[in-house]
């Protein structure tokens, strides 16, 4: 499971919002599928919790 750069479309700080931008449906589904795992991944890569919401455009 990888965002690559391409799939982010913004990023929030101050409301731990991370906006992404599929490139297909299927994309999309997969990833509200997996919301809370991508959600604790970009968190471990932070070192701390700095995403709280993912939101597929």
């Amino acid at each position: 499971m990888a965002l690559g750069a391409g799939h982010v479309s913004a990023f929030a700080p101050d409301s731990g919002r991370l906006t992404v931008c599929p490139e297909s449906s299927v994309w999309a589904t997969k990833k509200r599928s997996e919301r809370t795992r991508v959600i604790e991944v970009a968190n471990k890569a932070g070192g701390r919790t700095v995403v709280r919401v993912l939101r597929n455009l």
